[in-house]
């Protein structure tokens, strides 16, 4: 059964990302992977190794950012927990680059088109069933 996906305050589309890597400490030896999430059951929801040489938290957390964004052309919101992504979003709309995955980064701002299509919100991470109960 397919079913719809949450829309915020301001009827954009929430879509939750993620991004993960094993074995940071050792470059050589990192796997990273990607996923977005826009419903239970969702047929845009995905998750995928991160592909190329180059393997870290940061480059799949923005992949996967990259993907749903890639994924969706409406009024999106991507929640993520990665501080990374929401502040290297808000410094590429103003036409900057953040200093590291450039190539990302470029492909992202293509792909968002008018800024205001596109809204970035840091949610906390690896929250406990506390915080889930209280909002």
């Amino acid at each position: 059964m397919q079913t719809a996906g949450a829309c915020s305050a301001d009827n954009r589309v929430i879509i939750f990302t993620d991004g993960a890597c094993r074995r940071q400490a050792h470059e050589h030896l990192r796997r990273a992977g990607c996923g977005g999430w826009w419903a239970q059951g969702g047929e845009r929801n995905f998750g995928f190794p991160l592909p190329g040489r180059f393997q870290s938290n940061q480059r799949a957390e923005l992949m996967a950012t990259l993907r749903a964004i890639e994924s969706d052309r409406r009024q999106i919101e991507v929640r993520t927990d990665s501080k990374y992504v929401v502040d290297g979003f808000k410094k590429c709309v103003r036409g900057v680059f953040p200093d590291s995955h450039i190539d990302l980064w470029r492909r992202l701002l293509s792909a968002v088109g008018p800024a205001e299509r596109v809204k970035v919100t840091k949610v906390l991470g690896h929250a406990a069933w506390r915080d889930v109960w209280s909002g």
